[in-house]
């Protein structure tokens, strides 16, 4: 089973398919956004991860927006997989490109941490 994080606090990219539809879209832009959507991931991994076989920690987020909002979706996806590896070590664990594809100006590698 794959799960995913489809509608983030402030909506990830401003479209419908976020749960809200609003220009622009501020879940980057607020710190308290990003802090509960990291804490629904620790909650999911805690009460169902064991029936999950991947996670998607944020589906289609707005990475066109810029380099600001792929710098905390960077953060956002090094945090999380660092929550999911704490609490399981054998869940799958997927990343969006953020619609950015690899040809970014910003580095697109990201250090996860050893399960």
């Amino acid at each position: 089973m794959i799960v995913d994080i489809h509608g983030a606090p402030g909506s990830q990219n401003g479209y419908d398919n976020s749960g809200q539809r609003t220009q622009p879209p501020t879940w980057a832009a607020n710190q308290s956004n990003v802090q509960k959507t990291v804490d629904c991931v620790a909650f999911l991994v805690k009460t169902v991860g064991d029936k999950i076989d991947v996670l998607e920690v944020m589906n289609e987020p707005a990475g066109f927006l810029g380099d600001d909002f792929t710098n905390v979706l960077r953060q956002y996806f090094i945090d999380t997989y660092g929550v999911i590896r704490a609490q399981t070590g054998n869940m799958g664990v997927m990343l969006s490109d953020g619609f950015r594809g690899l040809d970014v100006s910003t580095p697109t590698e990201i250090s996860l941490p050893n399960p």
